[in-house]
């Protein structure tokens, strides 16, 4: 028998191949859902840091100068407490999610506490939003 000369890829070669652009794929897929989820802290506390700031030079905690602020999507409205420098920010559930509230803990080193379901009455209609609470630390 004659040895023939086969030319081409062998099935290892491809499945090594399809395993490291799977690998690829999955690493991107985390890296973007992490930059999301940064990029969504880093709005949050843009706007929690200027609220914060506009109450203390005003001396109260009125929201009716905020609302014209631009809030990150899924926030509803954001109030502040000066007394314990706590930024109130009340949101949708399903948008602000555990890894944004880790980012503000980690990047900023804030303390985030969050309250679930608080039932919101607007008009007779009843909504749930959760709140988060960042204490500010200077």
């Amino acid at each position: 028998m004659k040895k023939q000369n086969e030319s081409g890829r062998s099935m290892i070669e491809m499945l090594a191949v399809l395993v490291i652009f799977i690998m690829l794929s999955l690493l991107g897929i985390v890296g973007f859902d992490y930059m999301k989820e940064r990029q969504q802290a880093n709005e949050i506390m843009k706007v929690a840091l200027n609220i914060y700031n506009v109450a203390r030079t005003k001396g109260h905690n009125t929201t009716t100068q905020y609302e014209r602020m631009e809030v990150p999507k899924g926030v509803y409205r954001m109030d502040v407490q000066i007394v314990d420098k706590v930024v109130l920010i009340y949101h949708n559930p399903n948008e602000i999610t555990d890894g944004v509230i880790e980012t503000i803990e980690n990047l900023y080193n804030y303390p985030v506490t969050r309250e679930t379901n608080t039932d919101y009455q607007v008009n007779g209609q009843s909504y749930t939003y959760n709140i988060l609470k960042v204490q500010l630390v200077f």
